[in-house]
């Protein structure tokens, strides 16, 4: 008992409370306890009763716990586990078969460290969303069918943004993604997310966010908002309204991809920044001269393609028949996949609270103005 984790539940009824306990003996948990208190009353005193249970689906029944991926030392398993009542720490319990887990995901920051059963550790989550985050009726949608118009009353864009990625890798990708012995890239965890802006709207990007054509009626690309529609319905497999609707501020505007860079930093020298070599080639630096980078949680919404995804999607001959997830996972190299680019689909609203930094005087980039620098750092984000 003297070894025990400290994670616990406590049964706050009018009866006997219970306090339970995993049980970590040499790095192995092997059971919980149970301590009994019943309430002191004016005659006597309260008195303590300990139990221990070696069966840990019992343990399991009256402790918090839950199925996840944890990644470490290179290798991903799934696993149970324990939460700590600050709910940061966590309690690796046991392994478990890989059919258990679901889509949460956690790794040990420290690429050293192998995951100790019994022991704790502050693991950094991979997704920044929870099966409650999930809207149920986009979830329950099958090929073809039409988002409900009562959703876009009942949830926001971003929660059902989530729900559009999420749907896409269970229904897409989850099988292959599970099979893949060695992945070619993580696209989740090896990427940075940017959109390259001229610094002339830049005033109107921190107001207002990013808005795609649905939104704006103008591109720096092509411009057809129907026919972009209609694939971005095909990205997804099935339609985000019945007709159509050039409504600036309807919610399924909102909800339609702004188009932005996917960085990816395999091959990459330590001391060049991402947008050097992703921004760099191509004619990326003509869209603008500030790279805008996005915080980690907008990967949850994202998807991609090696192409343009207008002209990927439409493609008899093309190898990427649709966007991908950035959970996707292939043992396919990325050789000979890629064009100038590679393109990222962002999904639901995006504003200046999901900016995490900016990037200015890249190579090939024109210069940042000094009005538009003093915007910058005025705007609280980081500036390289």
């Amino acid at each position: 008992v003297g070894n025990a984790s400290g994670i616990s539940f406590s049964d706050v009824s009018e009866e006997p409370h219970h306090s339970f306990n995993w049980v970590v003996e040499q790095g192995k948990v092997v059971g919980c306890t149970d301590e009994m208190e019943v309430p002191s009353r004016p005659a006597h005193a309260g008195s303590r009763q300990r139990s221990f249970s070696g069966n840990l689906k019992t343990c399991r029944a009256v402790l918090p716990t839950k199925p996840a991926w944890l990644k470490a030392a290179g290798s991903t398993q799934c696993v149970l586990l324990g939460e700590n009542p600050d709910g940061k720490s966590k309690l690796v319990v046991d392994r478990l078969d890989s059919q258990e887990c679901d889509h949460e995901w956690y790794e040990i920051p420290s690429a050293n460290s192998s995951p100790t059963y019994g022991g704790q550790f502050d693991f950094s989550p991979r997704s920044h969303f929870g099966v409650a985050d999930l809207v149920p009726e986009v979830m329950n949608l099958t090929e073809k069918q039409i988002v409900p118009p009562e959703v876009y009353d009942k949830y926001d864009s971003v929660r059902i943004a989530l729900t559009l990625n999420y749907k896409m890798y269970k229904d897409y990708e989850e099988e292959k993604s599970r099979a893949s012995l060695h992945p070619s890239y993580d696209f989740l965890d090896g990427t940075e997310l940017q959109l390259v802006i001229p610094e002339k709207v830049l005033g109107k990007v921190l107001e207002n966010g990013i808005l795609n054509q649905h939104q704006t009626h103008t591109s720096s690309a092509a411009l057809g908002g129907s026919e972009r529609a209609l694939a971005e319905d095909k990205f997804l497999g099935y339609h985000l309204e019945s007709h159509y609707g050039e409504d600036k501020t309807g919610v399924a505007n909102q909800i339609r991809p702004k188009y932005a860079l996917l960085g990816l930093q395999a091959g990459i020298p330590n001391d060049t920044p991402i947008a050097d070599t992703q921004t760099g080639p191509g004619y990326a630096h003509n869209y603008g001269n500030i790279v805008v980078v996005f915080n980690n949680e907008v990967k949850d919404r994202t998807t991609f393609t090696m192409m343009d995804s207008l002209k990927g999607v439409n493609s008899v001959a093309a190898k990427w028949d649709r966007v991908r997830t950035l959970r996707y996972k292939s043992d396919q190299s990325l050789a000979g996949e890629s064009g100038e680019y590679v393109e990222a689909q962002i999904w639901g609203k995006l504003d200046a609270s999901d900016i995490n930094h900016f990037l200015v005087n890249c190579p090939r980039f024109a210069e940042v103005s000094p009005a538009a620098m003093k915007m910058l750092k005025a705007s609280g984000k980081p500036v390289y």
